[in-house]
C-alpha cells in the first residue's frame, strides 16, 4: 500500500489498513522512527473499547452476523466498507452526544 505526505505533514492511512487494524476516527497513534522508516502503533486507551466503556469489543464478523440476523430475508447484505461506515457514524454520534452532555 502507498500513501502521500501532504504539505501539512498529514498522511491518509489506506482504508484496508485502517480496517485491518480496526482504527476508528479519532484513534491516537504513536510514531516511532525505526531503521527502515516509520512505525505507527495505536496508543493504548485510544481505541473504541476504551472510548466507549460498556460497549463490548467484538469482531467485524460478529457485528455483521448481528445485523444480518436481524435483517429481513429480502434485505441486501451490507458490504464490509458500508457496514464499517455505518458503525463509525453511530459511534461518532454517540461520542458527540456524550461530549455535548458533559
Amino acid at each position: 500500500m502507498h500513501t502521500t505526505l501532504s504539505t501539512k505533514g498529514q498522511v491518509v492511512i489506506p482504508a484496508k489498513a485502517r480496517q485491518s487494524a480496526q482504527l476508528l476516527p479519532g484513534a491516537r497513534l504513536s510514531v516511532e522512527v525505526v531503521p527502515d522508516g516509520l512505525l505507527l502503533r495505536p496508543v493504548a486507551g485510544s481505541g473504541a473499547s476504551e472510548r466507549y466503556p460498556g460497549v463490548p469489543r467484538v469482531s467485524f464478523e460478529q457485528v455483521r452476523e448481528g445485523f444480518v440476523g436481524r435483517a429481513k430475508a429480502s434485505a441486501r447484505k451490507l458490504s464490509e466498507p458500508e457496514l464499517r461506515r455505518r458503525i463509525g457514524e453511530k459511534l461518532l454520534e454517540k461520542d458527540l452526544s456524550s461530549r455535548a452532555g458533559r
